[in-house]
């Protein structure tokens, strides 16, 4: 997986006791993360890696000073906030390599090895930077919002020097920026794990508000505590859960992390039912279900022991899914289930053909405005509204 040496970050993922009630894709998905931050922890190497605060219009560049002693690459990673397309050039650095004589190279000469964003393309430029007082800051590379560059050191460098900033003309447009620089990268990981596993990430990066890049640059293991406790909050009972999560605090150090990761998995499943059952109201479908009664094509006597079913276990199902009861999840199932067979029961839609359109932005979907679907920059247009 990382078979490149380079200089920072990642983290990592799990899941805990049993895995019956648990898909096959979210075991999945805990090993893949698990594996990976074990790779990316090797090649960290117990190097620090630089990272920026937030860099805002109107101040100071942020300095950088850091030993790259030994390093074959240097990877930078910008992340941006605002207005920004990830084509937008955001970023400007006057950074020096200093070899072990205390000569120097400047970051523009060197070999750019790769250059990884969600589109694929090269988004870097070398030049010189004109600031606002007339001033220049020679020997710049300007480099893209949420970009991954990768540079070649090939060992020759022991420190690495300077400054960054963001370009003057998105005043108004970017809020604020950070940069990274890492000798390990990871933007491919994370769009990796985004496409392929995108409720499980969604779900938890919400929990933790950070982007997934800061997520697995962490091997410390706080953000998936904080991701379970926030998680078991949501719970409208939530005693079973914080005795499991305090169970797991007492544990050694180096036993926390996974079995974090395997409570998260177990609570969001919980979570995930208790969303769901937010639309089940007993009183509802028997209300729906007599007003089916009416049309003549509908056959009552199919759904009618569903019904009481649903009736019968509900109680007694919802407050056990909180204690993991397998009988109640089990019921809990079989709601969601037989409330689904009987309102699509409806006579009313038994037509020909349904029109379904879907989406796939990826990691932009969570900020899609109109455009991104075809529609008008506006906010009552739909898709009847798209050109034809």
């Amino acid at each position: 997986m990382l078979k490149f040496r380079t200089l920072t970050l990642v983290f990592l993922i799990l899941v805990f006791r049993t895995w019956a009630q648990v898909p096959v894709s979210e075991k999945d998905w805990c090993m893949k993360v698990l594996e990976s931050k074990n790779e990316i922890k090797k090649e960290l190497e117990g190097q620090v890696p630089f990272a920026s605060e937030d860099i805002k219009i109107g101040t100071e560049p942020a300095k950088i000073s850091m030993d790259i002693s030994g390093e074959n690459t240097l990877v930078l990673i910008t992340r941006s906030r605002g207005g920004t397309d990830v084509r937008d050039e955001v970023f400007w650095t006057n950074l020096k390599l200093y070899k072990r004589d205390g000569t120097f190279d400047y970051l523009n000469k060197l070999d750019v090895l790769s250059v990884y964003t969600k589109k694929g393309k090269s988004l870097m430029k070398r030049g010189v930077l004109k600031t606002k007082r007339k001033s220049k800051v020679s020997q710049s590379v300007f480099l893209h919002g949420n970009v991954e560059t990768r540079f070649d050191l090939n060992k020759k460098y022991v420190k690495i020097e300077g400054l960054i900033g963001i370009s003057e003309k998105f005043k108004g447009e970017v809020k604020q920026a950070s940069i990274k620089v890492k000798n390990t990268a990871t933007i491919k990981l994370e769009n990796d794990f985004l496409s392929d596993y995108p409720e499980m990430m969604r779900l938890f990066l919400t929990q933790v508000n950070v982007g997934s890049n800061v997520w697995l640059s962490d091997v410390e293991g706080k953000y998936e505590k904080q991701a379970v406790s926030e998680l078991i909050k949501k719970l409208n009972n939530q005693s079973h859960f914080k005795k499991l999560e305090n169970k797991i605090s007492k544990l050694p150090k180096e036993e926390q992390l996974l079995k974090y990761l395997e409570l998260f998995v177990r609570v969001k499943y919980i979570y995930n039912l208790q969303q769901e059952m937010k639309w089940v109201r007993p009183e509802s479908l028997f209300s729906a279900f007599e007003n089916m009664k009416m049309n003549s094509n509908f056959n009552a006597l199919v759904y009618e022991g569903k019904l009481a079913t649903i009736k019968s276990v509900y109680e007694p199902a919802l407050s056990g899914m909180y204690f993991e009861n397998k009988k109640a999840v089990k019921n809990i199932e079989l709601i969601l289930k037989y409330k689904k067979e009987i309102l699509l029961a409806n006579p009313l839609l038994d037509f020909d053909q349904l029109l379904v359109v879907r989406y796939n932005l990826g990691r932009d979907s969570r900020k899609a405005m109109g455009p991104q679907i075809g529609t008008q920059a506006n906010n009552w247009s739909v898709h009847t509204s798209m050109k034809k």
